[in-house]
């Protein structure tokens, strides 16, 4: 799919994907993450879904797209292909990050991360900050590309769970990320 795609010279590749999970995918393998790995072409890997319903969504699609941002420059690479969907739909981008609670340094290094060993006040100032940066950025992308773009930050230990856990609350159609 691959070397296809680079012939014909193509952007983006689209795979409807069956997410299988545990021993289905152990046993099955993943085409859709293979080809994820295997391309430095953009890649939409859609879930598949009932009919009815992506008739309902059609109108919809892709209008609030969740870009989960790291704070690297690698993490960005996915910022055209998302700014192109999100034109191409009026639709908004969201730039996401999930920062990592800080530990209280007078507990020490090995203190178990627990809440109580959490610093709440350096966390809340590391949020805040974050957001201030994030807030730049987007200001820098509405003018530059001319898009309406929102910014959502957190903090937890589980960056996953908190992208999906964000993605839900600023109701995305769309979780747009760049992997390793």
């Amino acid at each position: 799919i691959c070397e296809r795609a680079r012939a014909l010279g193509s952007d983006l590749i689209v795979i409807n994907s069956h997410g299988r999970t545990g021993l289905g995918r152990a046993w099955l393998g993943s085409v859709a993450d293979g080809v994820a790995r295997a391309t430095t072409i953009p890649v939409l890997m859609l879930r598949a879904a009932d009919r009815t319903r992506v008739a309902q969504q059609r109108t919809t699609l892709f209008r609030r797209i969740l870009i989960a941002l790291d704070g690297s420059e690698q993490a960005t690479a996915v910022l055209p292909a998302a700014a192109d969907l999100a034109h191409c739909s009026g639709g908004v981008l969201i730039l996401a990050r999930v920062v990592a609670p800080l530990v209280d340094a007078n507990r020490g290094a090995m203190a178990p991360r627990s809440s109580k060993a959490v610093d709440r006040e350096r966390t809340r100032a590391l949020v805040t900050s974050t957001r201030i940066e994030l807030a730049d950025f987007a200001d820098r992308l509405q003018v530059a590309h001319g898009l309406r773009v929102e910014i959502a930050v957190t903090a937890d230990e589980h960056p996953a769970a908190a992208i999906v856990k964000l993605a839900r609350a600023k109701r995305a159609d769309l979780i747009a990320l760049t992997t390793h």
